[in-house]
């Protein structure tokens, strides 16, 4: 899972500097590429005892925000790659999978 905070480095940094939870009100959350038309969890909680239970997810408006670790929602697997590491070819699809070095 991404953090929340890769969500947010996802996006136009130069246009987009406001909280990640307003990232839909100026249009922030549609120039991201990790912006999804589902929900998805990221493995970041809230972090404090009140809302133990609560997990940042990315809401398919684009905003981040908390909600109940019991609430339904999708994931999103990611891979981080070392500095060194690119692909060489491929687009990421089934017919044309990355090759990595």
């Amino acid at each position: 899972l991404i953090s929340a905070s890769d969500y947010g480095y996802s996006a136009d940094l130069s246009q987009c500097n406001q909280t990640l939870k307003n990232y839909y009100k100026t249009g922030c959350g549609d120039t991201n590429w990790l912006k999804s038309k589902y929900f998805y969890w990221t493995m970041s909680s809230r972090a404090n005892s009140v809302h133990a239970g609560d997990v940042f997810a990315v809401y398919d408006i684009g905003s981040l925000n908390c909600h109940d670790a019991d609430y339904w929602n999708f994931v999103r697997p990611a891979v981080f790659l070392k500095s060194g590491v690119f692909i060489s070819e491929g687009n990421g699809s089934e017919s044309s999978p990355f090759v990595i070095e």
